[in-house]
Formats: structure tokens, sequence, C-alpha cells
């Protein structure tokens, strides 16, 4: 029977000394006995261990090592605590969120404490708890450990009141820091009903003219509506299109003197914003060829509006351009 002893299996080129040299490897690639494939040679003791084999067990013990680190109990425990935290955290960004809107509508606390310290702060939160939740969830599944699912329900709770506080952030810094909008910047509609009301009594109502600039510039797309229509019928479209807006209240009409005005009461916070349309006719004959619609849209709280007036008026526009058919 056929030894493996170092001495016999090494070339010439590969041979080992004797065992006080210490340990040496040879490669064996073409011996008759060995079919081809590689050996490792350990001098001294003259015993020789495939490589495969030695590659075998070290793959076995990262194996083993991996699992002792899944079954862990302080792993396991640090895993789900980093889940449930994240959960937690999402949790409570969006209460914070949502009691923002809800608690200044009932007349809890004010604009700067709904705005500031529960909707911005609440979307930080439920960020961070929405990215916390996002580590646990990779670190449960990767471990096997508990946590899973708290962690996806943290991911899916935080990230829509994180969105919605990155989009109004965003939308913020985009759009002037005004809250009265005009199509028409040279003569601006005037508030006459909005001016007798609880709110507005004994303030000045007249168009800033600081903000002309400031809507050329942040909404060039604005402009008055041209209507082929008379003014007449113009007048009859606006107002019907102004009563049937989502949340508008129509508190005033003036036929003679082509005025509209409502009251526009947003869904979440119940903030209140005064509108005012004018319609004039446009042309010869009377006003029969076209109508002129212009229209202003003030927020009664806040110094920016975040573009909200603005996408009113937009909004109100297309829905009277659908009215009146063209």
């Amino acid at each position: 029977m056929m030894t493996s002893r170092c001495g016999r299996a090494a070339t010439s080129a590969s041979r080992c000394g004797s065992g006080r040299r210490g340990p040496c490897a040879a490669t064996s690639r073409n011996s008759p006995w060995d079919g081809g494939s590689a050996r490792v040679f350990r001098g001294g003791t003259g015993h020789c261990r495939s490589v495969g084999q030695s590659r075998s067990e070290a793959s076995q013990r990262e194996v083993s090592q991996e699992v002792r680190m899944e079954t862990t109990p302080h792993g396991r425990v640090a895993i789900a605590a980093v889940a449930w935290a994240g959960c937690a955290l999402a949790v409570t960004g969006l209460v914070m969120e949502f009691l923002a809107g809800f608690g200044y509508g009932h007349g809890w606390w004010g604009l700067r404490v709904a705005l500031r310290y529960l909707f911005a702060y609440g979307g930080i939160v439920a960020a961070v708890g929405c990215a916390l939740a996002l580590v646990g969830f990779l670190l449960a599944r990767a471990g096997r450990a508990p946590g899973a699912v708290p962690a996806g329900l943290g991911i899916v709770v935080g990230l829509v009141p994180g969105l919605l506080f990155l989009h109004q952030y965003r939308l913020a810094r985009s759009v002037p820091p005004i809250n009265d909008i005009s199509t028409d910047l040279q003569q601006p509609p005037a508030f006459v009903t909005a001016a007798q009301n609880e709110f507005w009594k004994g303030k000045d109502l007249t168009y800033p003219p600081a903000f002309a600039d400031s809507v050329r510039r942040g909404y060039p797309d604005l402009a008055s509506l041209v209507l082929p229509v008379g003014a007449g019928r113009a007048f009859a479209l606006a107002r019907e299109t102004a009563a049937g807006m989502p949340a508008w209240v129509v508190t005033g009409a003036d036929s003679a003197a082509g005025r509209i005005e409502a009251t526009a009461t947003t869904r979440w916070f119940g903030f209140q914003d005064d509108v005012v349309i004018r319609v004039t006719a446009r042309g010869g004959g009377g006003g029969a060829d076209s109508a002129t619609v212009d229209m202003r849209s003030k927020s009664r709280v806040g110094k920016s509006d975040v573009g909200a007036n603005a996408a009113r008026i937009r909004a109100y526009f297309k829905a009277l351009e659908r009215a009146s058919g063209h």
C-alpha cells in the first residue's frame, strides 16, 4: 500500500527537508496516484491533507460561527429592540402630524405649535423611525431574529409622514414667502364682502405692491383667463363653478360689478382663505364677444401660503374652462 510521506511525494523542485526545518508544503500536480488533485504536504509528521478538505473544514467553521451568532440571545434581543424602536418612532411621528392639523382645527393650540412643533418635528421623528425600522428589518432577516414584522410596520407607517414633511419643506423653499396671489397685478380684484367679516374687519385688504414681483417670479404661469363667451354668460359660469368647488362657500355675488366672493377651507388644518373673482367684458359689442376672468386668493393666517393660493387659482380656472366647454 502506497504511503503519502512528503519525501516520496514531492518532486525535486518542491522537495522538503527533514522534520527539523519545520512545516513545509509541496503540491503534487501530476502524481499517478492522486488523480491530478492537489495535495498539501506538511513536514515533520509527514502526513498530507487535501486542499479541498482544508477548505471544506474552514467553511464548516465559518458556518458554525454564523449559526452561533444567529442564535446568540443578546443579539436577537438587540435586533428586536432596534425594530420596535423604529416602529415606535414612526407611529409617534404619524400621530404628531395628525394632531397638528386636528388640534389646530379644534382650537387646541396655535399655528406655531401646529406647524413647527407637531407637523415639522413629527415628520422628522417619523423619518428617523422609518430609517431605524429599515435597519432593524434588514438585521432581522439576515440574522433570522424576531422583529421583522414591527420593523416592516415601522417602515410603512413612517414613510408617509416623512415624505409628506419632505414635500412640504421642498415646496416651501421653492415658492415665494407670500400669502396673497392675484392674476391681475396692475388692478387686483378688491374684497368687499370679506372686508365686513369678523376676521378682516378694520384691517387693510389692499394688495401689497411688494408682492407683485414675487408673483411674477414665482408663478409666471398665472394670468387672466379669457372666455369666448359674453360677460353675462361668463359671470353665470363663474358663479356656478365657484359654488361647485370643493370646500368653497360663496359669500357674495354682484352681477352688476361682476364680482364673486367665497371662502375656501383647507381639509386638514382648516385654514380659511378668502377668494374674490372678477368678470369683465372684453372686446366690442357690449361684451358679447368675450370676457376676462381675474381671481385673487388671500390667506388669513401665516406669512407664506406654501403655494396653496396659486394652486387654488389654477384649479378654479381649469374647472371654469371645462364648464365653458373650452
